[in-house]
């Protein structure tokens, strides 16, 4: 995809979650976050660490099939919307973790769960909007999450080389 398609559609997907974003430190990206992420990263593979912090019930409005079930249970349905659709575009997990302690930083400061996506590169990021049931799936990662924190990240060493 050429880099002004995914620029267009980074514009689309950040304006149409932008509602849920919550503000800085929300849940979901905002255009602005999503303009440095590509003014910061060049070319080639991008990793996304993601925190994830789980409500204890999920917030889906009154009526809906899913209330009161786990944000865990939640964020599990989102995730397999987005994983499937991730390797679809040629990326992978390349780690996940439970959390277990915060050894340096703010003790306060804990998550449930630890993740880095690899994408081959911020064009397949942005083209995960596009794919098929990735929007519909953000109400769930929406629900059930309390907090969460996506950080970019460049690859310079892997599998014990550079």
């Amino acid at each position: 995809m050429p880099r002004c398609i995914a620029a267009t559609t980074v514009r689309t997907m950040a304006n149409t979650e932008l509602e849920m974003s919550g503000g800085p430190g929300g849940i979901n990206p905002t255009p602005e976050s999503i303009a440095a992420l590509f003014e910061a990263h060049g070319d080639g593979p991008v990793h996304m660490l993601n925190l994830l912090k789980f409500r204890e019930v999920a917030d889906y409005p009154s009526g809906h099939e899913h209330e009161g079930s786990s944000g865990a249970d939640a964020y599990g349905r989102y995730g397999e919307v987005a994983i499937r659709n991730v390797m679809g575009l040629g990326g992978r997990i390349v780690y996940m973790s439970m959390f277990d302690a915060s050894v340096i930083g703010d003790p306060a400061e804990d998550w449930d769960q630890i993740a880095i996506v690899e994408y081959p590169n911020l064009d397949a990021f942005v083209a995960l909007a596009g794919t098929e049931g990735y929007l519909d799936a953000t109400e769930h990662r929406t629900a059930g999450l309390a907090a969460t924190r996506l950080i970019a990240m460049t690859p310079v060493l892997e599998d014990g080389k550079n």
